[in-house]
């Protein structure tokens, strides 16, 4: 079976619940496991759940949903519950310690388990992701996705919790996102990954702990296409502006590592969607739309997606419907504040240009759009 590991408190459960059902339904059931991999193996996915507190009421709904899922598709829901006193004294990423898990994935899972693939839970998938069970890392410590900005004049350099020693990132280049990574689980351990990263946390100051750790101690990685972990940062920054984002063949600091159109062919062929940067997550109030330079409403990428699957999750949709229904009270006065921003943004433009002619422009397409957002909001009420 094809181990998944996930981290999540009791809150982001349901979250999970929406990633593990959007696998299930991505998986082609008229392929079998063997179709996908050279070794022997059951059919189905294991998901690990690695949590610091899961309550008597919420084992129940995930053991429902697994059974729910579990009529589809073959798959096992597993809990680990994980101390966090390993973890004490060192900087916390938003409140706990949580996002450290990963790290300590190699400990919780079988001694003889080969390969894992860990997941950020604020994903949605869009492909099989039994392909991956092709991916041959046996002569790596994991396969990944770049992260962004991985040009030398990004410099990464941490600085010491105590005393005046510095680290700096040697290979920029290579600098991946720790939401994907698809983990050869015996380099893992042989490799000592978890004391490294644990030991680098408690040395250095860091930006994004768990990320910055797995960064520095990962120095043997295989780089897979974005289209598996695909942050909708970027690609919202590039459809607010076209040339907001610059590419690989347009200057030596690239945003990405990837020409336009090759950034075009990894969104045409996106396996997972990582709700990451701006926009923040599609259960967010305010991030149900976005508007672009030129003051042109555009969806929030894969939203529809996103809650056509939660809305259909077994056990916890009807926590998705009542959450939909409070973001959409919300909705037209969040479409209005979007706006309003751009508009003061491209006023600000325009008057640093002396432009009156643009900027009465700008005020009468202000109207326009208005009468289009009602019209809209009129309309999907």
């Amino acid at each position: 079976m094809f181990h998944i590991i996930l981290n999540a408190n009791e809150n982001y459960i349901k979250y999970a619940a929406v990633l593990m059902t959007s696998i299930i339904q991505k998986t082609d059931l008229n392929k079998s496991m063997s179709e996908f991999c050279n070794f022997d193996t059951d059919e189905g996915y294991v998901f690990h759940i690695l949590s610091d507190f899961i309550s008597e009421l919420m084992k129940v709904r995930i053991s429902n949903l697994e059974k729910q899922l579990n009529d589809i598709y073959p798959c096992k829901i597993v809990l680990h519950i994980l101390n966090d006193d390993e973890f004490k004294g060192m900087l916390k990423w938003r409140g706990n310690y949580l996002a450290y898990y990963r790290i300590k994935m190699a400990s919780v899972l079988p001694r003889d388990l080969k390969i894992c693939l860990y997941l950020d839970c604020d994903m949605l998938c869009f492909g099989d992701l039994r392909e991956l069970l092709s991916v041959d890392i046996n002569n790596y410590q994991a396969a990944v996705c770049l992260d962004g900005n991985n040009h030398k004049k990004n410099k990464k350099v941490f600085f010491s919790l105590k005393g005046r020693e510095k680290y700096k990132f040697s290979n920029i280049e290579k600098y991946f996102n720790s939401g994907f990574i698809l983990v050869n689980l015996d380099r893992w351990r042989r490799d000592n990954i978890e004391n490294k990263s644990i030991d680098f946390l408690k040395k250095f100051k860091t930006l994004y702990p768990d990320q910055d750790a797995l960064n520095f101690a990962l120095n043997d990685t295989l780089l897979l296409p974005n289209r598996w972990n695909f942050s909708l940062g970027y690609f919202v920054a590039f459809l607010k502006n076209s040339q907001g984002i610059l590419f690989l063949n347009q200057t030596k600091y690239p945003h990405l590592n990837y020409t336009k159109k090759e950034f075009e062919n990894e969104v045409k062929n996106i396996k997972i969607a990582h709700f990451i940067l701006d926009p923040f997550k599609p259960w967010d109030a305010f991030q149900y739309s976005i508007v672009n330079d030129d003051l042109q409403l555009i969806e929030y990428p894969f939203y529809k997606q996103y809650w056509s699957v939660a809305k259909n999750t077994p056990e916890f949709y009807l926590d998705f419907l009542a959450q939909k229904d409070s973001i959409n009270r919300y909705k037209a006065e969040n479409l209005i504040n979007e706006l309003g921003k751009a508009v003061v943004k491209k006023m600000r433009a325009y008057t640093s240009r002396a432009s009156y002619r643009r900027l009465r422009k700008s005020i009468i397409f202000l109207y326009i759009i208005n009468i289009i957002l009602i019209t809209y909001i009129i309309l999907n009420h």
